[in-house]
């Protein structure tokens, strides 16, 4: 009886390690970043009429998926490096075979914390969602990109 509870014991402890050591390996995982656009008035999250608001969403494990705003790929993590402040992913389109000659379709991410609610990703702003409700959400007119007349339509159907 003592050894099973033992064993037990040894197993939790065990278990609770990998987890601790998964989320130290890999601090942006299941994390979902969102693009920031700097102002003159501060810092707002834009929609603009054409697209989507840029994210990147980084699942447990070894992929991520980013949106543009008006395209967007799921991606496989080849490697990481940690330096410093900077955290530098090497990923992989997902649709690209993980076989054979990948030259120029390896990309980086080179991440940086700018402060405790922004982090920067080749040199374009970003914060967590968990924190996006504190910033201004401006959603770009429909009039700025698309006839009145079209708007109002849309507006009353409630497409917009």
């Amino acid at each position: 009886m003592k050894h099973t509870i033992y064993i037990f014991i040894f197993l939790m402890c065990v278990s609770c390690f990998k987890k601790v050591k998964r989320n130290l390996d890999n601090p942006l995982s299941e994390r979902t970043l969102l693009r920031v656009k700097p102002t003159d008035s501060g810092n707002i999250i834009f929609n603009s009429c054409w697209a989507n608001v840029p994210k990147i969403k980084f699942y447990k494990g070894d992929s991520l998926y980013r949106d543009w705003g008006q395209e967007s790929h799921n991606y496989h993590i080849k490697s990481y490096r940690k330096k410093e402040n900077l955290i530098i992913y090497e990923i992989i389109p997902s649709y690209i075979k993980k076989s054979g000659d990948l030259g120029d379709k390896i990309e980086s991410l080179k991440i940086s914390v700018k402060d405790s609610l922004y982090v920067s990703i080749n040199n374009d702003l970003f914060i967590d969602s968990l924190y996006s409700s504190l910033l201004p959400y401006y959603k770009q007119p429909c009039e700025e990109c698309y006839e009145k007349e079209l708007c109002d339509k849309w507006k009353k159907n409630g497409e917009w």
